[in-house]
């Protein structure tokens, strides 16, 4: 896996994490 993708996963993650609170 590419660190790129890696970076656009966690991200991703963090967006969602913030959505949810």
């Amino acid at each position: 896996m590419s660190q790129r993708q890696a970076a656009e996963r966690y991200g991703v993650g963090i967006s969602t994490v913030i959505r949810w609170v």
